[in-house]
């Protein structure tokens, strides 16, 4: 926190993560990482089964970032918390998150800040109230909530496979 690695640093704490087997809580609130830096974070968790907390507020992620980091979030089931408040993101960035969560059960907190980012663009009301009734399922439903992510992978011609897992038609 406050160490201001930036997207170089971030790049080289993703090496570090991806077969990292020990650490579970990131906290790179206020480091300056930019899209490129999220984008390095997220392919990381890609193959990270042990991070259950990242925490990037205060940053300079954009839409680009965060349309990376819902890349990832579609298919990590161990991130729990992810916190992207203080950022650059706007309706691009904050819409890619808020379709990743539907296809995702494990995820319980996503907090993308206050009504504006920092660069004073806003993201919409509805994908608030949608993140946060997605995020409700997740934490008091979960049999509803796997029925949502099973349905969305069916749609995508993707089979649930009997642990959670998806298979390809």
């Amino acid at each position: 926190r406050e160490n201001n690695i930036r997207d170089n640093g971030a790049k080289a704490l993703a090496i570090g993560l991806e077969n990292n087997v020990v650490v579970t809580h990131l906290f790179l609130n206020d480091n300056n990482i930019g899209d490129v830096g999220a984008q390095a974070l997220a392919d990381a968790l890609k193959k990270n089964y042990t991070i259950k907390e990242m925490l990037l507020e205060n940053n300079n992620i954009g839409d680009v970032g965060a349309q990376a980091i819902a890349d990832m979030l579609r298919g990590n089931e161990t991130l729990e918390i992810i916190h992207l408040g203080d950022n650059n993101i706007g309706e691009v960035g904050a819409r890619s998150i808020e379709e990743a969560i539907k296809e995702n059960i494990t995820i319980m907190s996503v907090d993308l800040g206050s009504e504006y980012s920092r660069s004073g663009r806003a993201i919409p009301p509805d994908v608030r109230i949608s993140i946060n009734a997605i995020l409700e399922q997740n934490r008091t439903d979960p049999d509803g909530a796997k029925e949502r992510v099973d349905m969305l992978s069916l749609e995508r011609g993707v089979m649930p496979a009997g642990d959670g897992r998806q298979t390809t038609k």
